[in-house]
């Protein structure tokens, strides 16, 4: 593992240093006066490269792991509807990184959301059947005391937070020893066992929370945030 991680990291660090070198050398065979954009992946964007590209035109997608970035994907933002293309909208902004003031636009697919957003409910669905199918056999389990009862129900919970207990009850029942078969007898004693009843609904404040982050995952993985530079 310990191999696997390190050749992962010089794989990475080449490739950062190898998009520099590319467009260092091919802005050294091309006419000063030439405006030419380079474009390059999310590998190209460090503080280094920003530092030394020198003035040029560059595009590049911006990590997701940067701080500022993140800030940027978790806001509150009031994103405009791409005119040449209403399918997309986006929100601009200038930040300062690696010393170098840079143009940062953030870019969302309609059509990705709203796929994501499907995605989503089909498998907040299938967390509340699978919730709903495993209340039913807590239902059916009987405990000697209420305290066991009252602690199983918030191990359960615990285990599905996607929904909430709309209304929690015990109810106690008198039941033979297991094992015991046929009448009972007068004089026989029952013990007393104790069920949970209740039923479950969507915790909205859990699934919310939770949709942000599917939501700011897709941004960062399809729509992402670019950024142009001007010398």
């Amino acid at each position: 593992m310990g191999y696997l991680f390190h050749e992962y990291t010089f794989r990475k660090c080449f490739r950062q240093k190898t998009i520099l070198e590319a467009i260092t050398s091919l802005k050294s065979v091309l006419r000063p006066e030439s405006k030419v954009y380079y474009v390059a992946d999310s590998s190209f964007y460090t503080e280094d490269n920003i530092k030394n590209i020198g003035k040029s035109f560059w595009i590049s997608r911006v990590p997701a792991t940067i701080n500022e970035a993140k800030e940027l994907l978790t806001a509150n933002l009031n994103l405009k509807k791409l005119k040449s293309d209403e399918r997309y909208s986006f929100y601009q902004t200038f930040v300062e990184y690696g010393g170098v003031k840079q143009k940062w636009v953030l870019l969302l697919s309609h059509k990705m959301r709203k796929k994501k957003e499907e995605t989503f409910r089909k498998k907040l669905d299938k967390e509340v059947e699978k919730a709903e199918r495993s209340l039913k056999k807590l239902k059916g389990r009987d405990f000697f005391c209420e305290e066991d009862a009252l602690k199983a129900a918030e191990e359960w919970i615990q285990e599905f937070p996607s929904v909430l207990f709309e209304k929690t009850d015990l109810k106690d029942t008198m039941k033979r020893e297991p094992g015991k078969r046929g009448r009972n007898s007068k004089d026989e004693k029952l013990n007393t066992y104790f069920r949970i009843d209740g039923n479950i609904k969507v915790n909205n404040a859990f699934v919310l929370k939770k949709w942000r982050k599917w939501d700011f995952s897709s941004l960062q993985v399809m729509t992402s945030a670019f950024l142009l530079r001007r010398c």
